[in-house]
Formats: structure tokens, C-alpha cells, sequence
């Protein structure tokens, strides 16, 4: 037996292979979604941020939930790189010189 918000999450996935939403058009409402599956809106919660998880959708704040652009080359990996600064006196003289010094390793 399905989960209810499992059932939620497979439907909005449906709906968005078959084109009812458009790549960066908004999804209907919390409040919509409840009415349209008769579930709470933990529920709807659930299911909408794991397909923000998953890279289905992506919320704007104050704007709301939005279909994400899928066409991205799937070869391609959608993280992007961080940098790290450290700033000290004598990289020698600190308390984890190992660690700062693996520092590339992260």
C-alpha cells in the first residue's frame, strides 16, 4: 500500500511529464492540491519537498512552487562548486594543521 503523500508526489510527477505544467510555470496551491487529493497539507508538504528534493519543482519565497526546466542535459551535474576561505597566522603554529592542510580533500 502506497503512502498518501506517495500518491501526492506520483500524480504532480505525472502531471509534469505529460505537459500540464510548464518548465518555471507556478503548480497549484497548498490549499488547491488539498481540495484536488483530500489529504492535509503535512501531507502535501511531504510530497511537494521531496520533488523539490529531486529536482522536480523549486519554491520561491513569497512566490510560491514552480515546474523546474528538466531539459538540462542530464550528463551534467547541477552542483555547483563552493569555496572555502581560512584565514590564520602561522598555518604550522594552529591547533589541526592536518586538517587545514587537507583542505583540497573536502
Amino acid at each position: 500500500m502506497q503512502t498518501k503523500y506517495n500518491i501526492v508526489k506520483q500524480a504532480i510527477k505525472s502531471q509534469i511529464l505529460a505537459g500540464t505544467y510548464s518548465p518555471h510555470e507556478k503548480i497549484s496551491s497548498e490549499n488547491e492540491l488539498m481540495k484536488e487529493f483530500g489529504v492535509s497539507r503535512h501531507t502535501i508538504r511531504i510530497a511537494i519537498g521531496e520533488l523539490v528534493n529531486e529536482g522536480w519543482l523549486y519554491r520561491e519565497q513569497g512566490a510560491g512552487t514552480f515546474c523546474a526546466d528538466r531539459t538540462v542535459k542530464e550528463g551534467r551535474s547541477q552542483q555547483t562548486n563552493k569555496t572555502i576561505a581560512i584565514i590564520t597566522t602561522y598555518i604550522s603554529d594552529y591547533i589541526f594543521p592536518s586538517i587545514i592542510e587537507g583542505r583540497n580533500h573536502i
